[in-house]
């Protein structure tokens, strides 16, 4: 049996949370990637709300299809399309959606890199450790430049608080930094790593 555009929406109505209000046919398909004998995947954008959904297709059959949220480090620069949606992404009512859902966002979206070197004019808080995108990085290997706690900020160590752009401060020094980050579920790269200690 074949998977049709109308199949995925109907399981991400399925899949929609009620908290999320109206809107759970709002969205609309942006790439489709796999090879017969392999999971497809379909990922759609929401027109509206800072979301995405991803559905996955296996033997002619939808197994998985997830709901989370849609950053600007998800867009791609050089598409008119992604463009257009950025400025839906920037706007306040974004804004107050990703701080109402803080889930929308999972640790393992994120890199982090933790210096071995301390501010030694940060006070109580010393040490700091930048976060980035993994969607943004694996796509142009390069650190993102935006905040990004209201997205994340539900799953960082409670003493952290980002100074600069996806720079975190923290007084836990860096090998157990490095250890709570991993714990909770963050990811690390030797070449985001490689990229940092340039």
């Amino acid at each position: 049996m074949s998977i049709s555009t109308e199949d995925c929406k109907r399981a991400i109505i399925a899949s929609w949370p009620a908290e999320f209000g109206e809107g759970a046919e709002d969205f609309k398909r942006v790439s489709k990637k796999g090879k017969k004998g392999e999971p497809i995947v379909r990922l759609f954008y929401h027109r509206t709300l800072p979301l995405k959904a991803i559905v996955v297709e296996e033997s002619g059959a939808i197994v998985k299809t997830t709901i989370k949220g849609l950053g600007l480090f998800d867009l791609n620069d050089e598409s008119q399309a992604d463009q257009e949606l950025a400025d839906n992404l920037w706007s306040n009512e974004s804004y107050a959606f990703y701080e109402k859902h803080q889930n929308l966002f999972e640790p393992a979206d994120f890199y982090f890199y933790v210096s071995d070197k301390p501010d030694e004019f940060a006070g109580d808080a010393p040490y700091w450790f930048v976060l980035t995108p993994v969607a943004y990085f694996d796509r142009v290997e390069c650190q993102y430049d935006q905040e990004v706690s209201h997205l994340i900020g539900s799953h960082l160590p409670d003493d952290c608080g980002e100074s600069s752009s996806c720079t975190f401060a923290s007084s836990l020094e860096p090998q157990q930094l490095r250890e709570e980050l991993l714990k909770r579920g963050f990811v690390h790269s030797e070449k985001f790593d490689a990229f940092m200690d340039r």
